[in-house]
């Protein structure tokens, strides 16, 4: 008998759609963009907000894109960036938090962060900002569009799941380099297969129970990308659990000025 259910729940999950599926291959950003129903900027913001102030109330852990969670989750390798700048500059640091939402990242990792953090500046679309306004303030984290923030002064930079969304990324990529912060943390980006040398346009597809909406998503060429942060290189990189329906892998990066970190051993971190 338990075999049997076993093979029912396979054939229903089976039957169901996930609730983000990635697919195509188009040529160019546009092709995508018109072959998608875009989404509810209001929609979306008031969804995360509110699963944001779950956590600002003590309810929950931390917040994902509109998903709660009830278990404590650091993200080690960006505390350990976190902990290398402060430890370089002999002082705590300023971050520039680029599509940040609502301070998720923040939140998660502030038990562990917020006494190496002068300020943790998001900079977001103008609905994001409406909506956060409504928020309660919470510790170090500030809000504003990158438009406004001045130049040379952020230590670290912190990308998380926003570059493969945007149509002019590689724009967005010199404007962030152009800032000259000690370190770039690029985090949950995603990435073609090892054997493709060219990026990959997708439609990306999201539906209940987080929103409903379709957009272009891009999944890099890795070496490609990686040109684009000259003259910031590699220190380390590493796997995030992200996971698509298509070939590919979700990387995070963290960039610096300078030779890679080492281990004992020689090879990079």
């Amino acid at each position: 008998m338990a075999r049997i259910l076993r093979k029912i729940k396979q054939l229903l999950g089976k039957s169901q759609p996930a609730s983000v599926e990635w697919m195509g291959d188009y040529t160019y950003w546009s092709n995508a963009a018109s072959d998608c129903v875009g989404y509810d900027a209001y929609e979306i913001a008031e969804k995360v907000s509110l699963a944001t102030l779950q956590v600002i109330e003590g309810k929950a852990k931390y917040a994902r894109d509109g998903v709660v969670f009830y278990e404590s989750h650091f993200n080690w390798p960006l505390i350990a960036v976190i902990q290398r700048i402060a430890l370089m500059s002999g002082k705590p640091i300023r971050v520039l938090d680029f599509g940040g939402a609502f301070g998720d990242v923040y939140l998660q990792n502030r038990p562990l962060i917020d006494d190496q953090i002068v300020f943790w500046r998001v900079v977001e679309q103008d609905t994001m900002l409406k909506t956060a306004n409504y928020l309660p303030k919470v510790g170090k984290l500030f809000f504003g569009r990158f438009e406004d923030q001045e130049a040379s002064n952020f230590d670290l930079i912190i990308v998380s799941s926003v570059l493969q969304y945007l149509p002019n990324y590689e724009q967005m990529i010199s404007a962030l380099v152009s800032l000259n912060a000690a370190g770039i943390f690029v985090d949950r980006t995603s990435f073609t297969e090892k054997t493709r040398y060219q990026h990959r346009v997708t439609k990306q597809v999201v539906r209940p129970p987080l929103y409903e909406a379709s957009y272009p998503c891009v999944f890099f060429c890795k070496k490609t990308f990686i040109s684009l942060f000259d003259p910031y290189e590699i220190q380390f990189e590493f796997t995030n659990t992200d996971t698509a329906n298509i070939p590919s892998r979700f990387l995070g990066i963290y960039f610096e000025k300078g030779k890679p970190i080492k281990c004992l051993t020689g090879k990079k971190y």
